[in-house]
């Protein structure tokens, strides 16, 4: 898997055909011009990106002709389909969430090889949390999503109910929600704490 440098630095090379300085790529990718300078000079010396001295500075542009070029870009969107994966797999569900989202470094695309894949299920009220249907489809997720991806599948379980009593009692888990949960399935988790917090 790449790290998160790597696919930001990936990601800026690939948007472009223009040869980019070290400096350039760093602040498009966000990253510091020492942490740019030694994911660049690491693909410098497998060939993966061409680099070019000119005047007192040297210019970087992705090799797309290298052999794992094709691949890289298939890494670099791997987080991407997975999560296109959990949604599909979720829309096959027999009991339907009312929400299902991915949040914490998955989200935010901060994790690494080794991070879990933290999901928010919301459950109907009407669904019992024993319910074997439920959570047999629940095992089933972490399951597949660990052959898709090689990362653990963690979920944070709440009932429709449970859930709204912590937006009212002000939980840590729903600030961050807030701010970097993307949804998988069911309704946007932001309008479900508007409305809880009514």
């Amino acid at each position: 898997m790449l790290t998160p440098g790597q696919r930001a630095v990936l990601r800026v090379l690939a948007g472009t055909t223009r040869a980019l300085t070290g400096r350039e790529v760093a602040s498009l990718a966000g990253l510091s011009p020492e942490g740019a300078r030694k994911v660049l000079a690491a693909w410098e010396r497998h060939g993966i990106a061409h680099v070019e001295p000119v005047a007192r500075a040297l210019l970087y542009r992705l090799n797309r002709d290298h052999l794992l070029a094709a691949p890289l870009m298939a890494l670099l969107n791997a987080r991407e389909r997975v999560f296109q994966q959990l949604a599909l797999a979720i829309e096959g569900w027999r009991s339907a969430p009312i929400h299902v989202g991915v949040f914490g470094s998955a989200a935010r695309g901060s994790g690494g090889v080794d991070s879990d894949i933290d999901l928010l299920i919301i459950r109907p009220d009407s669904v019992d949390e024993d319910d074997e249907a439920w959570t047999g489809q629940m095992d089933m997720l972490a399951g597949t999503a660990y052959q898709w991806s090689g990362n653990r599948l963690e979920w944070l379980e709440r009932s429709e109910s449970a859930f709204a009593r912590d937006v009212l009692t002000r939980e840590r888990i729903v600030a961050e929600l807030e701010s970097d949960s993307m949804v998988l399935f069911g309704r946007d988790i932001r309008d479900l704490i508007r409305v809880s917090r009514k």
